[in-house]
C-alpha cells in the first residue's frame, strides 16, 4: 500500500467515526424530542458507522427496550406488534451482548447487559439467572460501586430471596455508609426475613442519617412503627412533613403481559460463555475500581 492509498484510508476512517459520532448526538436530541424512530434510526446508523463504541451498543440497546415497552403497552396488541416486540428484546440482548464483547472490562457494559435481562424477568425463561450473573461481572469490575450491589440485592429481594438480599444490601452499605438508601432497602429485607428487631435496628441508621421532618424521615419512621407495633414496642413519635422523599425500595420486577405469550429465548441470548452465576467470594474490598472505557 503506497503512502497516499494510508493517507486515504486513514481520512476514510476518520469521516465514519465523525459521521458516526454526529449520527448519535442526532440519536440523543430526537430521543429528547420523543422521536422514537429517528433516535432508533440514527442509532442503528451511527453503529453501522463505526460499530466499536460500546457505548453506541448500550444505547442502543435501550433504546430497543424502550420501545418494546412503548409497544406493549397498548391497550390491543396485533400479530404485528408482538413479533415487532420480540424483535426489539432480542436486538436489545444482542447489542448488549456487543458491548460486553467489544470491552469485558467495562463494567457499565456487564450493567447494560444485566439490565437488559432484568427487564425480561417473568417475562422470558432465565431471565433473572442471566441477570443476576451479570451483575456480578459487574461488580467484579467495580468493586467499590455501592448502586450495582443495591440493583443486584434488589432482584434477589423481589425474588424473595431475603438472605441473598440482605448481603448485597449490607455491602452497599458497608462501601456507603452514609447512604440512606442501602440502609432502608437492608431493613426492608430484614422485615421481608422476618427478622424484625434487626429491621427496626437498621430503620434507625436511617433516620439518623436523613432530614427530621422530612417525607423521607416520616415514611422510614411509619414503617418502622409498624414493625415496633408487631413487636409490641412503642411507638416514636411522628415528625411533620416537609421534604421530598427519595427513599426507594427495591424496584418491583416486570410484570407478564397477559396479551402476549412468554419469550422464548434460546441459548444464543445467555450472557457470554464464562459468565458465572454466584457471588459468594463478591466483598466489599478496598479494591480501587479500573477507570471505565468507552
Amino acid at each position: 500500500m503506497t503512502a497516499f492509498e494510508v493517507f486515504v484510508v486513514l481520512v476514510f476512517g476518520v469521516y465514519r467515526v465523525a459521521g458516526a459520532d454526529l449520527l448519535f448526538q442526532q440519536s440523543l436530541i430526537a430521543a429528547v424530542q420523543n422521536d422514537g424512530t429517528t433516535t432508533y434510526d440514527s442509532q442503528r446508523l451511527a453503529i453501522a458507522a463505526n460499530p466499536f463504541l460500546s457505548s453506541y451498543h448500550r444505547t442502543y440497546a435501550a433504546t430497543n427496550l424502550a420501545i418494546a415497552g412503548v409497544i406493549g403497552a397498548k391497550e390491543e396488541l396485533s400479530d404485528t406488534d408482538r413479533a415487532n416486540i420480540t424483535t426489539l428484546i432480542q436486538q436489545a440482548i444482542r447489542e448488549s451482548k456487543a458491548a460486553v464483547q467489544i470491552n469485558p472490562e467495562n463494567p457499565a457494559n456487564w450493567e447494560s447487559l444485566a439490565i437488559t435481562y432484568r427487564n425480561l424477568i417473568n417475562v422470558a425463561e432465565g431471565a433473572a439467572d442471566w441477570s443476576t450473573a451479570s451483575y456480578v461481572e459487574a461488580i467484579r469490575r467495580d468493586p467499590q460501586n455501592p448502586s450495582l450491589r443495591l440493583e443486584l440485592g434488589g432482584i434477589y429481594y423481589q425474588l424473595q430471596d431475603y438472605q441473598n438480599a440482605i448481603r448485597l444490601f449490607s455491602q452497599a452499605a458497608d462501601l456507603k455508609p452514609n447512604w440512606p438508601n442501602a440502609h432502608y432497602n437492608l431493613a426492608n429485607a430484614y422485615a421481608g426475613n422476618n427478622e424484625l428487631q434487626r429491621a427496626v435496628a437498621t430503620y434507625d441508621t436511617v433516620l439518623q442519617l436523613i432530614e427530621p421532618g422530612s417525607k423521607d424521615y416520616q415514611k422510614a419512621l411509619d414503617e418502622q412503627n409498624s414493625l415496633k407495633a408487631k413487636l409490641g414496642q412503642q411507638a416514636t413519635k411522628p415528625e411533620d412533613q416537609e421534604q421530598t422523599g427519595q427513599l426507594q425500595p427495591p424496584s418491583p420486577l416486570p410484570s407478564p403481559n397477559p396479551q402476549t405469550e412468554p419469550i422464548q429465548l434460546d441459548q444464543s441470548s445467555a450472557p457470554p460463555a464464562g459468565t458465572g452465576t454466584g457471588f459468594s467470594d463478591l466483598t466489599a474490598s478496598p479494591t480501587p475500581s479500573p477507570s471505565p472505557t468507552p
